[in-house]
């Protein structure tokens, strides 16, 4: 799709994938080291890659893991995702994240009226997706508007910036101004936090208000008189 602030620089991209040696090598050394373990499959785009691959892989894990100790989420730009894959994420509780930007769509990425409508088909009835919006310079102000769009499609939401890193590194004009955008994240928590009827979560504010000091701060504040 020709992200503007991909990671990886074009000199950088390459069409190698990981082996299944490697991968089994992989989950081997990290098994011995820890209980659990949580895998992104990110990219690029993963989904370049076939179901068969990913089939192998959860083979793999599970081998190692077993089915109960091992988490994984697939970041895609939603372009290759189909009913099977969709299935085989339910199946194996794989989640999904889908990159895109609702109304603020075009600025980092291409064909995004194509991602728009696999998201509307998706939402309601798939509930193992997210949508994850990365904010630019551009929309730094717009993180309303973008929780407002995806509420109203019943699409999970995660929000976050483009950092100075890869393609963005070379092109900081990507980057959000950091007031601007700490603005507009209060903006856009105050409109979640109050709206009683909020269908969906709002990462990562959802994250903060589940640490016991923000649920306490939460209580103080809404059991302190009115000045």
């Amino acid at each position: 799709m020709g992200c503007r602030h991909c990671y990886h620089l074009p000199s950088e991209r390459t069409p190698a994938r990981i082996s299944f040696e490697k991968l089994d090598r992989l989950f081997s050394m990290i098994a011995s080291e820890y209980d659990s373990a949580l895998f992104i499959w990110h990219g690029g785009e993963p989904l370049t890659l076939p179901l068969s691959f990913f089939k192998k892989a959860i083979e793999l894990e599970e081998k190692h893991f077993g089915r109960s100790k091992v988490g994984n989420t697939v970041q895609t730009n939603g372009l290759e995702l189909d009913r099977k894959f969709v299935q085989f994420c339910r199946e194996k509780m794989i989640n999904i994240g889908i990159s895109h930007e609702g109304p603020c769509a075009g600025i980092l990425r291409h064909d995004c009226a194509k991602v728009e409508k696999k998201i509307e088909e998706l939402a309601g009835k798939e509930r193992v997706f997210a949508v994850s919006a990365t904010v630019s310079r551009e929309c730094q102000g717009r993180q309303s508007e973008i929780y407002d769009h995806f509420e109203d499609v019943g699409a999970s939401l995660s929000l976050a910036p483009v950092i100075r890193a890869g393609c963005a590194a070379q092109d900081p004009s990507l980057v959000p101004d950091p007031d601007a955008y700490i603005r507009s994240s209060i903006e856009v928590f105050d409109r979640w936090f109050n709206d009683p009827d909020a269908k969906i979560p709002l990462v990562p504010h959802f994250l903060y208000i589940l640490t016991p000091s923000a649920t306490l701060s939460r209580r103080t504040a809404r059991t302190r008189p009115a000045s």
